[in-house]
């Protein structure tokens, strides 16, 4: 790689000396009179950029789209609109920088942007004039020739590395040169180098994420509160230290928490200092850090020291007249930083600040970031605030890359997690697997009720009659398949009786049944007709003969009879069942017959509420069963217990002539006539015994005595359906392959943030507390209003998959 081109420019009396350096060795040298009116032009257009900026009226800036400015009225003072609301006249009301003095202006209005503009365009025209003189040509013409050799390496745009001595010539807008118009070749940037560098460049600290040191000083006239909030709104508040003077505060304490900053163990990247500054060749420049108190360079040199030390690499100076601040920085060590060479404006440095943070923030360096901020103050903003352009300045050591933020981590995983995650979502998606992971799932949320005890109270609203094998036995019913119609016409008429309003038989009755079809009938209609009974009657869909299975049409009426789905979403031996769905769109459609129930109860119960909702795939769940998951769609929810679900008595009882409480009171429940568990249930003998789910089990033992059935009856699930059409609350399972995606692109983006890896005992200890936590917030989302079950195993061993080898990493370290 060639030497970067350097070139220093050193004024000796009337007489300035140049000299160009670049490649393998190589120079040239020339000496040119320095023209007097020169200096004067510079003079004029300082002076009249300090008229012009302590007389007009700037707007707030509050965003990066600036507002027009609004010219003083003859002799008032508009300072109090300025930073602050002070109504001082002194010039640091709106500038960064000490007054270099006060006064008023009687004179008549004067179009002071106009007269700026004018001092701006005679400064830079006689300063590139002389710059073109042929006494240079040389030196420019091997400028160029080392810039088109730098490029044709790659090195696009090329650096000019600038020295200026003594500091009256580095005042001078030396980024305004035009170089490159002389000769064809790259474009060129001007980079400014100290006249000292007694140290060598530091390799740069890599981190996963910046570390930022924001010291904010003090004028209760400057509005520097925005500088802080723009710096925040940019960077993550663990990357970001802010210390600044707070009112009633210490001098002392905030000088000595200065120093501590400075010197963290844990090293800076990016220093930025907003407030006034002010020139002092002899300390090295300071700054004002609180009210009328100013620290220099050389009181916090030491901990500048460390810091670089330990990592620090660049500084922002958003602040007036820092070319001895920079000067003497990059004599410390620092390898760069970005000043204002004259006196800012509070507004003009806001405006910088935005476009400098949207440059670095997408990843620009800080050069390139400082560039695109002059250019949209020259080309954008140059009416609102005209030569504001001119005063930033970028200084770096020529061996030194212009500080980057660091990229963000990459997300793209490493072979051995790429092939964990496939394996397990491939293993997720066993229809097998997610049912026994559910199944496990609920049983772990039915514990967990259980010990928080967030279970529901009082009595449900429904009651089950369940024929079971003692009721039959009582009944003397020889063949209970197909269950009796003259038994079920009894309950029917015992249950109106006693007031039930809503009854729902989980028996078919599509086929005749000539000699007790006339007294099941008879039954229904006196209920109707002397008790307002309402009725829900099974039906089933025959997958086989494609056509719904219905009770005939002598028992169905529709203000009061109604058929009912019946059938219920499982495998035989299934851990977990899913809610059925009412397909209304469907030629021919029935609605589940637990719906049906829930909806005439409410109607009886709730006669001005809207009937409850039905459920509906939606489309990602619909999605799902053309590739056989069951993706978002609801479950019936078995962490319940059961006595909270529904009350249940055997059908014998409902003939005792003392019946127990719960058919005194049956007027206050929807009443389902179901089978209760005896052998023969269901359209096919025994189909209505189902698998009996770990949830239901664990509470069946917690019962006192144990109920150790080892099945469930189809009815007991009608009557958590029941409560879930009621309530309008059915629990979602999010899929285990969906969670384990987001865990893996989640732990990858949080470890890349997080840097160097945890010591592996506090790791671990974070890792599995992390996993507890998350344990917790997943159990408890699924018993919140939303009943959400987040999955937890294989979720969890991703992000252990990810996080062991990483914690791992520290102990080669």
């Amino acid at each position: 790689m060639p030497a970067p081109i350097h070139l220093r420019v050193q004024q000796v009396g009337s007489s300035c000396w140049f000299e160009v350096s670049w490649g393998q060795g190589q120079r040239t040298s020339r000496t040119l009179e320095f023209p007097a009116e020169l200096g004067q032009l510079l003079t004029r257009w300082q002076t009249q950029y300090l008229h012009f900026y302590r007389t007009v009226h700037l707007p707030l800036t509050k965003t990066s789209e600036e507002m027009q400015p609004k010219p003083a009225e003859p002799g008032s003072s508009n300072l109090s609109d300025w930073s602050g609301g002070s109504n001082s006249d002194s010039l640091s009301d709106s500038l960064r920088g000490k007054s270099g003095g006060s006064g008023n202006l009687s004179a008549p209005p004067i179009d002071w942007r106009g007269e700026l503009a004018n001092r701006e365009a005679q400064l830079l025209h006689e300063f590139n004039r002389w710059l073109r003189r042929e006494e240079l040509y040389d030196i420019r013409a091997a400028i160029a020739q080392a810039a088109q050799a730098t490029a044709a390496l790659g090195q696009v745009p090329v650096n000019l590395y600038l020295t200026c001595d003594p500091t009256n010539l580095a005042r001078f807008p030396w980024e305004a040169w035009e170089l490159g118009t002389e000769f064809a070749g790259p474009p060129l940037r001007i980079v400014r180098v100290a006249a000292n560098l007694r140290h060598p460049t530091r390799p740069p600290k890599l981190r996963r994420r910046a570390r930022i040191l924001v010291i904010v000083g003090h004028d209760e006239r400057l509005d520097l509160q925005t500088d802080e909030r723009l710096l925040r709104s940019h960077f993550r508040r663990d990357d970001l230290r802010v210390i600044g003077w707070r009112e009633g505060g210490d001098i002392e304490a905030l000088e000595v928490e200065i120093k501590q900053a400075l010197t963290d163990p844990r090293g800076w990247d990016v220093l930025f200092f907003a407030g006034h500054s002010n020139e002092a060749p002899l300390a090295g420049g300071e700054l004002g850090i609180a009210p009328k108190t100013f620290m220099t360079i050389s009181a916090i040199a030491p901990q500048l020291a460390i810091a670089i030390d330990r990592g620090l690499q660049f500084a922002l100076f958003n602040s007036c007249k820092g070319l001895d601040i920079a000067n003497s920085l990059l004599d410390l060590g620092f390898s760069q930083v970005a000043v204002m060479r004259e006196p800012i404006h509070n507004r003009v440095a806001q405006a910088f600040l935005i476009q400098f943070l949207q440059g670095l923030t997408q990843r620009l360096d800080v050069h390139q970031s400082l560039v695109q901020a002059t250019h949209t103050l020259r080309a954008e903003q140059n009416i609102t605030y005209p030569s504001a352009h001119l005063v930033p300045s970028f200084f770096c050591h020529p061996a030194t890359q212009p500080y980057t933020l660091p990229a963000p981590p990459r997300l793209r995983p490493k072979l051995h997690e790429f092939i964990a995650v496939a394996g397990l979502i491939g293993l997720s998606l066993s229809p097998s697997m997610q049912d026994w992971l559910l199944g496990q799932r609920l049983l772990v949320q039915a514990q967990y009720r259980n010990i928080t005890r967030q279970v529901a109270t009082g009595a449900p609203p429904v009651l089950m009659v369940q024929i079971d094998p003692e009721s039959v036995r009582r009944a003397g019913l020889q063949t209970p398949w197909p269950m009796d119609r003259t038994y079920l016409a009894q309950l029917v008429e015992r249950l109106s009786a006693l007031e039930a309003k809503v009854i729902g038989i989980d028996y078919l009755l599509d086929q005749p049944q000539p000699d007790q079809d006339t007294q099941l009938t008879a039954a229904l209609q006196t209920a109707q007709r002397q008790y307002g009974t309402r009725f829900v009657l099974s039906s089933s869909y025959d997958t086989q003969a494609n056509h719904w299975l219905r009770p005939m049409a002598m028992f169905l009426h529709p203000n009061w009879a109604l058929a009912g789905d019946a059938d219920l979403y499982g495998e035989p031996n299934a851990q977990v069942y899913h809610a059925p769905l009412e397909l209304s769109g469907e030629l021919g459609a029935v609605p589940p017959f637990s719906y049906q129930v829930a909806r005439l109860a409410q109607a009886q119960w709730h006669p001005k509420r809207p009937p409850p909702t039905p459920i509906r795939p939606g489309l990602l769940t619909r999605l799902g069963y053309d590739v056989q998951q069951m993706w978002l769609h609801p479950i019936v929810d078995f962490s319940l217990p059961p006595d909270r679900m529904f009350q249940k008595v055997p059908a014998w009882q409902v003939f005792d002539p003392n019946p127990p409480d719960v058919l005194k009171r049956v007027f206050e429940s929807a009443v389902m006539i179901v089978p209760g568990g005896y052998d023969e249930a269901g359209l096919e003998p025994g189909q209505d015994n189902l698998a009996l789910p770990e949830a239901l089990r664990y509470w069946r033992h917690q019962q006192n005595p144990p109920d150790l059935r080892d099945t469930l009856p189809a009815g007991e699930m009608h009557a958590y359906l029941f409560q879930h059409f009621l309530t309008g609350r059915f629990a979602t399972p999010i899929p285990d392959a969906w969670m384990i995606l987001t865990a893996a692109i989640a732990t990858k983006l949080t470890l890349g943030l997080l840097g160097p890896p945890l010591p592996n005992r506090r790791g671990l200890l974070a890792l599995t507390g992390g996993t507890a936590l998350y344990a917790l917030a997943s159990l408890q989302l699924f018993v919140s209003a939303w009943a959400i079950a987040l999955p937890i195993v294989l979720p969890a061993v991703t992000v252990w998959i990810y996080v062991i080898p990483w914690l791992w990493s520290s102990r080669r370290r």
